[in-house]
């Protein structure tokens, strides 16, 4: 798809949900829609809010020069399009497309208690491409309905989903019902990139580790709800001693399908995915100038983690770093 093409079809997407108000944006709001962030896939990220009405962001996260190698005031809507990789900008319009038809579907009450997520692939300042979650909900929009920003979130997976068909999902909040892996059909997709080569092979090796199980699929949707809130809101990652069978008696879920969940959902295994959350815990910590009194493996402790060997390992390993150069950042 031509890069011409592509920006112009997209924007033509934004362009037809966009909302009428006033167009300004208080410091205080931007605080507000950080507080969201917890609702969100964990790891290396950064984020945006991206405005309808004008096209552009009104703000950038300074973490998209840790994930993708770019300042934030080079980061324009316009920047990201032009670097998506060019087999993927039929997808990434589809799932636009397709996010655009399912907003207007839902009433006024609904429009915020819904979290847009897929993948694609992006090129870093490096020359090189990192395969993206892009997560995304709206925060405001005006009396008719209409869409005026949403809070957007880039996550890099490229060491957990490098190959496999792409996939979109619409995650519901509030307890309103979850809609995954949505199969979508656009003039601008194929099947060659909807069934890319080997994705037979990996599917197959799914359906070998987890094809005798019993679960549903509103039951695997139910599940994946209940073990993400738990995450996000409960903090069930602060629990050192948190295992499988804690787990399972903290989700009220069988333990013979958590793995399950967090391997089919998550694309991670239960290890990475409640050290994931402990790194970002230790992240904001190690950041936050009240708590620089406390000890890096005070923090850490803090933070879920049990072993001072584990958390350093496993931190330099998400974030290129040490703990004690991550915190230094912020002086």
């Amino acid at each position: 798809m031509k890069l011409d093409l592509f920006n112009a079809e997209t924007e033509k997407v934004w362009k037809s949900i966009s909302g009428n108000a006033p167009n300004d944006l208080l410091q205080l709001e931007i605080e507000l829609y950080k507080k969201l962030l917890v609702y969100f896939q964990i790891g290396e990220s950064c984020y945006f809010i991206f405005n309808f009405q004008n096209l552009c962001f009104d703000y950038v996260s300074e973490d998209v020069e840790t994930l993708l190698g770019y300042r934030a005031e080079e980061v324009t809507s316009t920047f990201l399009l032009e670097n998506i990789h060019a087999e993927d900008r039929g997808w990434f319009l589809a799932c636009q497309d397709h996010a655009t038809q399912f907003s207007t579907t839902l009433p006024l009450d609904k429009k915020m208690k819904y979290k847009v997520q897929y993948d694609f692939r992006l090129k870093k300042r490096n020359g090189k491409y990192a395969k993206l979650m892009l997560q995304s909900v709206v925060v405001h929009v005006d009396n008719e309905g209409g869409i005026i920003r949403t809070l957007v979130v880039l996550t890099d997976i490229s060491h957990i989903k490098k190959y496999g068909r792409p996939s979109i999902s619409y995650i519901g909040m509030d307890r309103e019902p979850s809609y995954m892996e949505v199969d979508i059909k656009h003039p601008y997709l194929d099947d060659k990139y909807l069934f890319p080569k080997n994705t037979k092979q990996l599917e197959n090796k799914e359906w070998e580790k987890y094809g005798t199980s019993s679960l549903s699929q509103t039951k695997i949707e139910e599940y994946c709800t209940r073990i993400e809130k738990g995450f996000t809101e409960e903090q069930w990652f602060l629990d050192a001693g948190l295992s499988l069978k804690v787990l399972s008696e903290k989700s009220n879920i069988p333990m013979h399908y958590i793995s399950q969940i967090i391997n089919q959902r998550f694309g991670k295994n239960f290890s990475n995915y409640v050290n994931l959350y402990r790194i970002e815990t230790l992240k904001q910590k190690l950041l936050d100038p009240a708590q620089h009194h406390i000890t890096i493996e005070g923090l850490a402790y803090m933070s879920g983690f049990n072993s001072k060997a584990s958390f350093q390992r496993m931190f330099k390993r998400h974030t290129g770093m040490s703990p004690k150069e991550y915190r230094n950042k912020s002086k």
